[in-house]
Parts: C-alpha cells; sequence; structure tokens
C-alpha cells in the first residue's frame, strides 16, 4: 500500500500486487485473489541447474514465468464532468540494490463522469538475478513537463525454499 498522495488532479488511493482480480458485473465489486507479498522458488536441483550460491555469483538474469497483477485505484479531484483526464504513468521494477529490470510506460484514462478509477496491469513473469526483496514503483506525471512522482512503492520477497 502506499501513503495516500494527493497530486493537483488526482488521488492515488491504493497499490497492490496480487494473482488475479475480478469485478462483478452486477455489484461492481471488485475481489482481489492471492495477495502477493512473496515469492518462494523450489531450489532446483539435478545437473545443469542453477543453484542459489551459482545464481548469487553469476549475475545472470532468470526468467520467472507466472501471471500476475497490479491492480490500483485512483481518485479524480477536479470536476469529474470536465471531460476526459488522461495521466502518463510509469511502471518499474527493481531488483534489491536499485537495479531497474523493467520499465514501461502507459497511459491512464479517467473517462467523462467518473470520480474513481480502478486500473489493472496483466504481467505474465518477471525477471530476476537472485534472492532478495525486489519493488514495483508505480509513477504518474501530472503534466508533460513534469517529472514523475512515485505513488506506490510495492515489495516483492524472492526467495528460495
Amino acid at each position: 500500500m502506499s501513503d495516500k498522495k494527493s497530486i493537483s488532479s488526482y488521488r492515488h488511493i491504493w497499490s497492490v500486487l496480487c494473482q488475479s482480480s475480478s469485478v462483478d458485473k452486477d455489484t461492481n465489486n471488485l475481489f482481489l485473489f492471492n495477495i502477493l507479498e512473496e515469492i518462494t522458488l523450489k531450489q532446483p536441483s539435478g545437473e545443469g541447474n542453477i543453484k542459489e550460491a551459482e545464481m548469487l555469483s553469476s549475475k545472470k538474469i532468470i526468467a520467472i514465468p507466472f501471471n500476475f497483477e497490479i491492480v490500483s485505484m485512483l481518485e479524480r479531484l477536479d470536476d469529474k464532468e470536465k471531460g476526459p483526464l488522461i495521466k502518463e504513468a510509469e511502471l518499474e521494477f527493481t531488483d534489491s540494490y536499485g537495479k531497474s529490470l523493467l520499465r514501461q510506460n502507459f497511459e491512464m484514462n479517467f473517462p467523462k463522469g467518473f470520480r474513481r478509477l480502478r486500473y489493472k496491469i496483466n504481467m505474465n513473469g518477471l525477471n530476476i538475478i537472485t534472492v532478495g526483496t525486489y519493488h514495483f514503483h508505480f509513477r504518474i506525471r501530472e503534466s508533460k513537463n513534469s517529472p514523475f512522482e512515485e505513488v506506490a512503492k510495492l515489495p516483492l520477497d524472492i526467495k528460495f525454499s
């Protein structure tokens, strides 16, 4: 979760890392399934597999295939009838040393007439270098000429069993 940071035209309410989510069509309620705080990988065995010690010393990028989502809720602070509100956003994934492993830019669109926006980013895997605490940094830019402001920093621990 984040501290509720206000920036002039919107406010970030929350962001969460989960395996999946669903919206009930009748009630419009959002359901989050399997909130992710850590991923425990089975220690590889057998010839040719990378052990934790080798992984730490090699610094090679290892792909972990699994589906997950980052779901966020934001609130529009200006007049919702004014028209659509479009914000440029960025998601960055960093390792425990702060090294960037992924950076993705996208637009978030508050449609006219809507006060809140639920935004979902679907991911189908991660690249890691070693075990440790990784972070997803969610940033939003107020205008084209302004810098990105971090609105959420979501930790994810990667461990070996």
